[in-house]
């Protein structure tokens, strides 16, 4: 190793101690405490509106064994499963649109000793704001019932 190797590592190393900021606890724990609220927040709007959405389904698309077996084929059925699935992805848009709708009430706070370049808490920039696709799949696919015993029913119907 050469000298200018060492003189490098050197400079990397020390920085001068008078410029660090101290590690600011109380605005770190008042910004991470208003992101778990801002998470639980959208978890039950984006839940209420899956809740809803699913009711709607259950009741328009019935499901009853005895009329699927004479009316309609194994065919007829897989085509109504299919159109059963893209509604569902049409109501996830739908969820995830009206979840963006509804103002956070903590939206721009700027917590406890907060520096004076920070402009307050952005709800925009929190993940599952831009993604509760996932939230609502989960609560949509959870709460159709009809729809679990239709595919069940689907996989059992012989060729």
């Amino acid at each position: 190793m050469n000298n200018k190797d060492i003189s490098i590592e050197n400079n990397v190393d020390s920085v001068d101690e008078s410029q660090k900021e101290p590690f600011n606890w109380r605005h770190e724990f008042s910004i991470r405490s208003i992101k778990i609220m801002d998470i639980a927040f959208i978890c039950v709007i984006a839940s209420i509106f899956s809740y809803i959405f699913s009711l709607g389904f259950n009741n328009i698309f019935s499901f009853n064994k005895d009329n699927y077996i004479k009316s309609c084929g194994k065919a007829k059925l897989g085509g109504m499963l299919l159109l059963e699935f893209a509604l569902l992805g049409i109501s996830f848009y739908i969820i995830r649109v009206i979840v963006r709708l509804v103002p956070f009430p903590l939206d721009g706070v700027k917590g406890w000793n907060a520096p004076p370049d920070f402009k307050g808490y952005d709800h925009c920039k929190l993940k599952e704001y831009n993604s509760p696709f996932v939230i609502s799949l989960v609560m949509l696919l959870m709460l159709q019932d009809i729809l679990k015993q239709k595919i069940l029913f689907f996989t059992r119907l012989p060729n």
